[in-house]
């Protein structure tokens, strides 16, 4: 979301006066109208809420006013805009300073501009955001699966994924060892990684969310035929539901690129078993022929075996 409450004070057609303002910038999700004297209970968290004063009508003592500011601060509401020219000539000198106090953005709104325009403007903004962020999810989609191309597909998708998330991203062993790390200086996040690695041992579950001083971060396992192959673990400073559908390809992608590199394993270990037996069977030119055809070099002269039970 785009939208932020210093943003629409900059948005001339409107004609907005900002009143109260704060030092952080709020972002609008959404904007609801409401009269009522305690409009706490209908909208959500970051709601800018639109009113012309009927629940604050002149006169209204300097309690109840507070009482109406504190409540939408503590309801997380992204601002107060307030039409004036119907119930109100001006806006209440004691609701400024209560807003002022509380940190409660607050807007005055002309009489000619409707509250229906600025609620549409909101949410044509969040349209044209998800928008963005769906064709932004689409390119690195995109990126994830041209990484399965490269010479070293688990470290371009590793690399691409921590560029999406514009965050870190590892890949662990099953042992939780680090196989790769981007960016590098992620690898202060690995001793959080593997303790958060022992937690989901420990529960059985698949993923470990987590958070800490403002970032979120959670660890995924990657499995291949029901068991666990290899451990993904990703970090950003914005909520990681935002990239659910970036990880999920990128699980996916990393799940396809273990099991192809568990089917490469096992298909290696059949035709080197396979040699082994022509040897023991005493035909040593086809076990050479096809010890050459698999780029396998065979030792010449005397061979002592060992065998090594896990």
């Amino acid at each position: 979301m785009s939208v932020t409450m210093a943003g629409l004070a900059r948005h001339k057609p409107f004609g907005l006066v900002q009143l109260a303002d704060t030092t952080e910038a709020p972002e609008v999700e959404w904007v609801h109208v409401s009269e009522l004297q305690d409009p706490t209970p209908f909208p959500s968290e970051g709601t800018l809420l639109l009113t012309t004063g009927l629940g604050l009508p002149e006169g209204t003592d300097e309690a109840t006013v507070g009482e109406y500011v504190r409540r939408l601060a503590q309801s997380g509401a992204a601002g107060l805009g307030f039409g004036i020219g119907r119930s109100h000539v001006c806006v209440p000198a004691e609701l400024i300073e209560q807003c002022r106090q509380a940190g409660l953005p607050l807007m005055e709104v002309p009489l000619d501009t409707r509250f229906v325009d600025i609620a549409r403007w909101v949410a044509d903004d969040a349209l044209r955001t998800a928008a963005r962020a769906s064709k932004s999810a689409s390119e690195v989609e995109r990126k994830l699966v041209r990484s399965l191309l490269s010479a070293d597909p688990q470290s371009a998708l590793v690399r691409t994924l921590a560029s999406g998330i514009r965050g870190w991203a590892m890949l662990l062993d099953r042992d939780g060892h680090a196989l790769v790390i981007e960016p590098s200086a992620a690898s202060r996040e690995l001793p959080i990684v593997q303790m958060e690695r022992t937690r989901l041992l420990v529960s059985g579950a698949t993923t470990a969310p987590w958070s800490r001083e403002g970032s979120a971060a959670a660890l995924h396992c990657i499995e291949v035929d029901a068991e666990t192959h290899a451990y993904l673990a990703l970090g950003a400073d914005t909520a990681l539901a935002e990239h659910q559908g970036v990880v999920a390809v990128a699980l996916n992608l990393l799940s396809f690129e273990a099991r192809r590199q568990a089917t490469v394993r096992r298909s290696s270990r059949l035709l080197r078993s396979a040699i082994v037996q022509l040897l023991l069977g005493g035909l040593h030119v086809h076990a050479a022929l096809a010890a050459t055809r698999a780029g396998i070099d065979l030792p010449e002269g005397s061979v002592r075996v060992a065998v090594l039970l896990p």
